[in-house]
């Protein structure tokens, strides 16, 4: 058995939320090392939209240069739009105050070399390190992990452990701890398009009767388009042939006709994305904790999972340095910390609540439930107050519910006086 160096924070997965993390704390002068299984990165879709709060994040740590040089597209709202293309609504980024007022879209594995490009010189990153389990002390604190690296077995310790390893969490197993997982009825078939300069830089999210398709422009004059599709459908639609199934997305979706002949010839680069929803708890125990999909997951549909888990590693990073004196993380201040942390969930369950409602909103194939989902759209387009005080919970400077008669309003399509969005504005911190 070989013993490995101590470290501050042993940090087990590198993908966005714990490169984040790595970065987050490597700033404040720790000793970081972030252990990942895998030797190579498999390119999935997923995680292409970048909200204003996250760009803020990025920006206070330097990554954001490093994305901009990737080309990476600005997003200036999210609408939608019925399966014909008439336009519906939408929620304007622009509308916010704060500096970044807009999106960013890149590719998933580009936001991780641009991660990865900073923590590099932050951190100590190890590829090919699988955790086994969690090392403990006689009183049941987690001292560390025990890995297979280079075929041996290694025991590496530290002050705090941490699992952003991701839905299938090995941290989050050792800790014993569990959540009710929420499967949806149905999944995304994510295509690549290719050649397609003319994409406005909006998510534009089509509402037919057989689900939702999202379309978005991606760098290099590419697009991205996300397909609805029943849980385990993929199968009969690769059988039945590309040809075959975009006659029939097309019938269904004539709105995307202005894409046609940017689909591309068969499935070989299509991928499908799952669709859950949970919320451990606790996020945190003594020497250990969780962020991420590690320890929440919501519907890919309202752009929310990836930037969780870099504002989780933000928060985090932030408790830490706010309760530890001279940085030191004694057997009190992290307790501490990892208290504060761990309430930080009170706050992502209006957020996963935020992106179950805006899921079932978006991907309901029930008549009634479309054609309601249609008309609040319409009645609510010009409805200011209701505009903002979504766009600010969905770009995460906020999580600020509507009250009952804020509800009423909406669904009645009584009028909110002008005079309740000024009043909005002036209650919000932009700090």
């Amino acid at each position: 058995m070989q013993k490995w160096q101590d470290y501050e924070v042993i940090i087990c997965g590198a993908g966005v939320g714990g490169l984040a993390l790595a970065i987050a704390l490597g700033r404040q002068g720790r000793r970081v090392v972030v252990l990942e299984k895998h030797q190579a990165e498999a390119l999935v879709h997923r995680g292409e939209l970048l909200q204003p709060r996250t760009l803020e994040i990025l920006e206070e740590w330097n990554v954001l240069a490093e994305l901009q040089a990737r080309g990476s597209l600005l997003i200036s709202a999210m609408e939608a739009r019925t399966a014909q293309g008439v336009y519906l609504g939408e929620l304007n980024f622009e509308m916010l105050p704060e500096m970044y007022n807009h999106g960013l879209a890149q590719y998933y594995h580009e936001i991780k070399s641009a991660l990865y490009a900073v923590a590099r010189n932050l951190a100590e990153i190890r590829y090919g390190a699988r955790v086994l389990n969690l090392e403990r002390d006689a009183r049941g604190k987690v001292i560390g992990v025990r890995v297979i690296e280079d075929n041996r077995e290694k025991l590496i310790t530290a002050c705090l452990t941490v699992g952003a390893d991701g839905r299938t969490s090995q941290v989050r197993r050792e800790m014993g701890v569990t959540a009710p997982v929420f499967e949806y009825p149905h999944q995304l078939l994510g295509l690549d398009l290719t050649d397609v300069p003319y994409l406005q830089p909006k998510m534009c999210a089509f509402l037919s009767k057989n689900g939702v398709r999202v379309l978005y422009p991606m760098p290099g004059n590419r697009g991205r388009l996300y397909v609805q599709i029943q849980r385990g459908e993929f199968a009969s639609i690769k059988q039945r042939g590309m040809r075959a199934w975009q006659k029939e997305l097309l019938d269904w979706t004539p709105g995307l006709h202005c894409v046609e002949e940017h689909l591309p010839q068969d499935f070989s680069a299509a991928q499908i994305q799952g669709a859950w929803s949970y919320s451990v708890f606790p996020w945190a125990q003594a020497g250990v904790v969780l962020l991420g999909d590690a320890a929440h997951y919501v519907h890919p549909t309202a752009g929310q999972g990836m930037n969780a888990a870099i504002v989780d590693a933000w928060f985090l990073a932030h408790v830490l340095e706010e309760t530890t004196e001279r940085r030191e993380l004694t057997s009190a201040s992290l307790a501490n910390a990892l208290a504060r942390y761990d309430q930080r969930r009170r706050e992502f369950d209006f957020v996963g609540l935020l992106c179950h409602r805006l899921a079932l909103f978006c991907t309901s194939t029930t008549g009634h439930r479309r054609a309601l989902a249609r008309w609040s759209l319409r009645v609510n387009r010009n409805n200011r107050f209701l505009q903002y005080r979504l766009m600010r919970n969905v770009a995460g400077y906020s999580s600020k519910p509507f009250s009952l008669v804020e509800r009423l309003r909406q669904y009645v399509a009584f009028p909110i006086p002008a005079v309740a969005l000024a009043d909005e504005k002036a209650g919000d911190s932009f700090s």
